[in-house]
């Protein structure tokens, strides 16, 4: 566990600011300070500064959309293999397979 001290812009004053960390957690962050050159105290400004808040709603934006496209994608196969029950054209199947990988790979 240590103890942190963090300068806010336009404050003279010192903030304390305790954090309890496990010791595999100590660990990581002990491990990421030395690789990065820095102290606790500087590694902890940083991801303050980082806005972590924003890079979290992008990375859950592009999740959505992820999902959005593989349940496209499930949707279409699902619709393949209903025609392909009920239908003895093999071309016309491979060519909704194709379409539809096709539209994956975009």
């Amino acid at each position: 566990m240590g103890t942190f001290y963090l300068t806010f812009k336009g404050v003279e004053k010192m903030k304390k600011l305790t954090v309890r960390l496990d010791e595999d957690d100590y660990n990581l962050l002990v491990e990421q300070c030395k690789v990065l050159e820095c102290t606790q105290n500087q590694f902890f400004r940083e991801l303050l500064r980082k806005n972590l808040a924003t890079d979290i709603e992008e990375y859950n934006t592009t999740l959505k959309e992820i999902f959005r496209t593989l349940k496209i994608a499930s949707n279409n196969l699902n619709q393949i293999a209903k025609k392909s029950h009920y239908s003895n054209d093999i071309e016309a199947i491979k060519k909704e397979l194709n379409e539809l990988w096709q539209s994956l790979k975009e």
